[in-house]
């Protein structure tokens, strides 16, 4: 069984950490150049893409379709517009 007195103590040391930690990064952010704060976002941009699976080919072609429905449907809605007008402008 867990000591509850112990874990409330490891919890609120945790706490204090953390907010120490957030406190820490945020004074950091404020004395980064633009350029510099700019470099660190694309660096941690590239590090996380190389852990994102790239799509498969299926669920590329289901995205591609999706879209063309999307876009079709637009057409349609801008044909109808243009054949009837506007019923919220043109009363």
């Amino acid at each position: 069984m867990i000591d509850k007195a112990l874990y409330r103590q490891a919890l609120a040391w945790y706490r204090d950490w953390s907010e120490a930690e957030i406190l820490a990064r945020a004074a950091e952010a404020r004395r980064l150049s633009s350029a510099e704060a700019w470099r660190r976002l694309v660096d941690l941009v590239r590090f996380c893409s190389r852990f994102s699976p790239e799509p498969n080919d299926l669920l590329r072609q289901e995205e591609i379709e999706a879209l063309e429905r999307y876009y079709e449907g637009a057409r349609q809605v801008e044909a109808r517009r243009q054949t009837y007008g506007n019923p919220d402008i043109d009363h």
